[in-house]
């Protein structure tokens, strides 16, 4: 059942993510200001619920769940990348969060990059 609140609640991050979208290009921002506005929130929303599960006990892991992995991960994978950053520098675990925070963008970059690349070479017409 848990399976079925995550997709519910991707889907509902999904739509706030559009509606960011839309009303960035409503105001005349750039749209990468939507992107970093919803990136922010989520990652907000995911700090908030990380504390609550697991060092206040307010909220059901399972809600935790649904709110992370569902509704954030629906809306922005940034809020996870932030909250598992969190976590490795919670642990004392620098070395790997160093790696992981500097690692992913950089190297997502080049995947990115490769992507656009291979996709203008497969579909040259």
């Amino acid at each position: 059942m848990i399976t079925l609140w995550v997709a519910v609640a991707g889907a509902a991050g999904v739509l706030c993510r559009y509606a960011a979208d839309l009303a960035v290009a409503r105001a005349g921002w750039p749209a990468p200001m939507g992107t970093f506005v919803i990136n922010l929130a989520g990652s907000m929303i995911a700090g908030f619920v990380l504390v609550a599960v697991t060092e206040r006990a307010a909220l059901p892991p399972q809600l935790g769940v649904v709110l992370t992995v569902g509704f954030c991960g629906g809306m922005t994978t940034f809020s996870a990348f932030m909250a598992q950053s969190l976590v490795l520098l919670e642990r004392s675990q620098i070395g790997w969060a160093a790696v992981y925070m500097v690692a992913s963008p950089a190297l997502g970059l080049a995947a990115v990059f490769a992507g656009a690349t291979l996709a203008r070479a497969l579909l040259a017409g």
